[in-house]
């Protein structure tokens, strides 16, 4: 069943679905008032419409599988392409389309749970599935998501929101990363299993830059021809201690900081936006495994052991400069 949920505290609201346990709206105080920082569907019917996995919870396996396929000791799984030959975002049986739970729900935390049948979705294992946000702090929205199974998977989810911070597109915007290396991939977005400099951008991540130079200045040959980012960058598990990404609106005087336990935070710029919204209006920071790391013996593994949990925490912290 469809149901909303919205999460307060002070003028900080956030508002949820049950359809990919998904972020519909982050409203958030600044300088100019309160500002919506998302771009996302905000009914049934357009979150079911939604090609763009807006705001929702993907996996079972986030990203892509070269060739919808992997094996896991001598056990060959073949799932159904949803991206030319390969599988995203966990496929059209993903996680972002199902109808989850509400578990619980409070003013500043709800869970969504759901379970997922031995191969019902392509992957091994009966799942069960849990995402929690909370409000932790003023301005910071905490994501917790879990993962049991009782077979060997691969499990590797993120959150699929796109910010826009209140502009009007995202070539305003400024954005900072961690990391020194992204994935080598080939035009179908399947990593050739090479790190590659961050350097090679023409620019040093580690430092602001604007988007808008990044968009049209970018001297990394692939980026510069695709007009835009969709690279797994590689940064590395630094337990909370530095932001992974920055993202800051000088018009509402705002910044986004995003911490994860995870290694890895998927960059793209939303060309591909479409319908209601248009390309480059907002952008997503998607943390994450290693990208196909099914396929590539040398990423980090993204194998849940049976009995074993899958755990995955992401913060998203607006700070008002």
């Amino acid at each position: 069943m469809y149901q909303t949920v919205v999460l307060t505290k002070g003028e900080f609201e956030v508002t949820l679905c049950t359809i990919g346990a998904r972020l519909l709206s982050i409203k958030c105080p600044t300088i100019n008032g309160v500002i919506e920082m998302l771009a996302a569907p905000h009914d049934e019917q357009s979150v079911k419409d939604d090609s763009c996995y807006m705001g929702a919870t993907c996996g079972l396996v986030c990203n892509r599988i070269a060739n919808a396929a992997f094996t896991i000791d001598e056990n060959h799984y073949e799932l159904q392409a949803n991206n030319g030959n390969n599988l995203l975002h966990g496929g059209a049986e993903g996680l972002s389309t199902r109808y989850w739970n509400i578990e619980s729900a409070s003013d500043s935390t709800v869970v969504f749970t759901v379970a997922v049948g031995d191969l019902q979705d392509g992957f091994p294992g009966n799942r069960q599935i849990s995402v929690t946000y909370s409000i932790v702090d003023d301005l910071r929205l905490q994501i917790d998501h879990s993962v049991v199974s009782d077979k060997k998977t691969p499990v590797n989810l993120t959150n699929h929101a796109y910010f826009h911070l209140g502009e009007n597109d995202i070539s305003t915007l400024q954005l900072q990363l961690l990391a020194d290396k992204f994935l080598e991939r080939n035009d179908d977005g399947i990593p050739t299993g090479r790190l590659v400099d961050t350097d090679e951008v023409g620019y040093d991540l580690r430092w602001p830059v604007s988007v808008n130079s990044l968009l049209i200045q970018n001297k990394y040959p692939q980026m510069h021809q695709e007009k835009g980012v969709d690279h797994c960058f590689v940064h590395g598990q630094h337990a909370f201690n530095k932001a992974v990404a920055e993202l800051r609106s000088a018009k509402h005087s705002v910044t986004l900081k995003v911490y994860s336990d995870q290694p890895c935070l998927q960059v793209y710029t939303g060309k591909f936006l479409e319908g209601e919204f248009k390309p480059y209006q907002a952008m997503c920071l998607e943390s994450q495994g290693y990208s196909d790391a099914v396929n590539h013996s040398h990423f980090d593994s993204v194998l849940l052991e049976p009995n074993q949990k899958y755990e995955h925490r992401v913060v998203y912290q607006f700070v008002n400069d």
